[in-house]
C-alpha cells in the first residue's frame, strides 16, 4: 500500500470522502450489543477496567526495566520487527500528562516510528521545542495549549484534527507522510452501524455488521503484519497502535515509557473495538535494513573521488586462461529455478477462516471485562 506524499493528511481525507466507495450491509439486521462510547456512553462509567482501555497507569512492577516488560509484550503479542527496532533504538518517549493532545502525540509517535523524527524535531524547534523536551507533560503543555493553540478538550476524530492541522503549514507538511482510511462515513451515531461501510475493507457483499466489524478487525492486523502502525482514536483516546494478539491491541502510549509496560499497553478488544471507531491513519514504519549502505565492490575512494581498481595485466591473462581450463573440464551445471514463495499476504476471508480454523473465532466479539 503505498502512501501518496504529495498531498497533506487535510487534503487526503477530503478527497477519500468524496471518491468514497461504500456498501450497505441491508434492512432488518440487527444491531450488534455495545456499551462502548459512543453508543451508549455512561453505562461503563462504574467499571475500574475501563481506565485500562487508555493506560495502565505509572511504574508498574518497579523492580523489572522498562526493556524487559516490552520484552514481554512481544513474547505474546504480534509486533513486526521494524517495529520492535524503532521502539527500541529510534523512539523518545514522549509524555501529554493530563493534557488533551492525545491526536498530536499519536500523530508524532507515527512520525518518529515511520522514520521521520529527525524532520519533525526541526518542525518542533520553531515552535521552541523537541521530541527531548516533550518527554516533560509540562513541556507538553506549553507546546500544545501555548504554542499551538489547540484545543484541550481534544479532537473526535482525525477528520478534525487534521482541519486543526491544516492551520500549522510547517505541522501539516509533515502529515504528507500518513494515509487515512474511513471506516464510517459520518460522526459515529447509533444508525451508522448499519452502514453505509468501506468497500475496500468490507467488500461488496457484507451480510451483516458484525461481518464488516470482523473484516475491519482482520484489514488492521493485516497492515501491522506487513509493517504499518495505525492511528486510532477509540474511547476517546488517540493512540499509535502497533502489534496485536488474540484478545486485542498493542498501543505505544503517550504517557512516557515510565507508564504501563514500558511504554506499550494493552488494549483488550477486538469486535467492539472496531465496531466503534470512524476512521484511522497509518504510516509505514521505517526499516533499518534499508539504512544500511552496502560497500561498493571493485571501488576505491582517492582524494573525494571513487575510480576503478587497476589489475595488473598478467594477473588478469593468468586468471583468464585458469578460467578456460576450468571450463573445459566441467559441463555446465543446469541451476535449477527457483520457485516463487507463496505470497504472506492473505485475503481478509482466508485470514477470518484460518483464525477459526485455529479455534480462535470464540474470541471474537467476546468483551473481555464484561
Amino acid at each position: 500500500m503505498q502512501i501518496d506524499t504529495t498531498k497533506t493528511l487535510y487534503e487526503k481525507i477530503q478527497l477519500a470522502l468524496r471518491n468514497k466507495n461504500t456498501v450497505k450491509t441491508g434492512g432488518g439486521l440487527d444491531y450488534m450489543e455495545n456499551l462502548y462510547h459512543p453508543y451508549n456512553d455512561g453505562k461503563r462509567k462504574g467499571d475500574p477496567n475501563t481506565k485500562k482501555f487508555s493506560w495502565e497507569g505509572y511504574n508498574q512492577d518497579p523492580e523489572v526495566s522498562h526493556k524487559a516488560k516490552r520484552q514481554n509484550i512481544y513474547k505474546s503479542a504480534t509486533v513486526h520487527p521494524n517495529s520492535k527496532y524503532m521502539i527500541e533504538n529510534e523512539i523518545t518517549f514522549i509524555n501529554q500528562g493530563n493534557v488533551g493532545g492525545c491526536s498530536l502525540m499519536s500523530v508524532l509517535n507515527l512520525l518518529q516510528l515511520g522514520g521521520y523524527k529527525d524532520e519533525t524535531d526541526t518542525v518542533l524547534q520553531t515552535f521552541g521545542s523537541s521530541y527531548f523536551a516533550l518527554q516533560t507533560w509540562k513541556k507538553f503543555s506549553t507546546l500544545y495549549k501555548n504554542k499551538l493553540h489547540a484545543d484541550d478538550e481534544g479532537y473526535n476524530n482525525y477528520r478534525t484534527f487534521s482541519e486543526f492541522l491544516n492551520g500549522h503549514p510547517r505541522l501539516n507538511d509533515l502529515s504528507k507522510y500518513l494515509g487515512y482510511q474511513w471506516v464510517r462515513t459520518s460522526a459515529l451515531r447509533y444508525t451508522d452501524r448499519r452502514g453505509p461501510y468501506n468497500s475496500i475493507i468490507g467488500g461488496k457483499a457484507l451480510k451483516s455488521t458484525r461481518e464488516y466489524n470482523e473484516r475491519t478487525l482482520e484489514y488492521l492486523r493485516d497492515m501491522i503484519d506487513n509493517g504499518y502502525a495505525v492511528g486510532i482514536a477509540w474511547q476517546d483516546h488517540f493512540v499509535a497502535y502497533v502489534g496485536y494478539y488474540d484478545d486485542g491491541f498493542i498501543a505505544l502510549g503517550s504517557y512516557g515509557d515510565d507508564a504501563d509496560q514500558g511504554g506499550l499497553h494493552r488494549v483488550p478488544e477486538t469486535i467492539l473495538f472496531t465496531d466503534s471507531i470512524s476512521d484511522f491513519i497509518f504510516i509505514k514504519v521505517a526499516d533499518p535494513a534499508a539504512a544500511i549502505t552496502k560497500p561498493m565492490s571493485g571501488v576505491a575512494v582517492s582524494g573525494g573521488k571513487t575510480k576503478k581498481t587497476k589489475k595488473s595485466t598478467k594477473k588478469t591473462k593468468k586468471s583468464t586462461k585458469k578460467t578456460k581450463k576450468k571450463a573445459a573440464k566441467k559441463t555446465k551445471k543446469k541451476v535449477p529455478e527457483k520457485k516463487s514463495e507463496p505470497s504472506i499476504m492473505l485475503t481478509i476471508v482466508e485470514r477470518i477462516e484460518a483464525r477459526k480454523k485455529k479455534g480462535l473465532a470464540r474470541l471474537l466479539g467476546q468483551p473481555v471485562f464484561w
